[in-house]
């Protein structure tokens, strides 16, 4: 799953809960320090075990976007775009 930051804000916090089949627990992921145009990948493991996860970016303690909970999609492989205006879109990579 990659986070693309096309905004023109460095984000000192992207974050991306997982939650999974095999645990009931929902995992948190962070990567720190998301510069313009830079993106941040997250690796989730086995597909078939990911049931949802759900983004956040932060600049300081300022949470600027969420997206929600997303189901993985078929390929697995998700994209989530940060815009200059910080909305968010969502696309499956096959």
């Amino acid at each position: 799953m990659d986070v693309i930051n096309h905004s023109r804000l460095t984000l000192d916090e992207v974050n991306l809960a997982v939650a999974r089949h095999s645990d009931p627990t929902i995992r948190l992921i962070t990567q720190r320090r998301v510069t313009p145009g830079a993106t941040a990948t997250f690796n989730l493991g086995a597909c078939s075990d990911v049931r949802q996860f759900a983004a956040s970016a932060f600049v300081g303690s300022r949470e600027v976007l969420h997206t929600g909970n997303i189901n993985p999609s078929p390929s697995c492989r998700t994209q989530i775009e940060i815009t200059q205006n910080l909305t968010v879109h969502r696309k499956a990579i096959s």
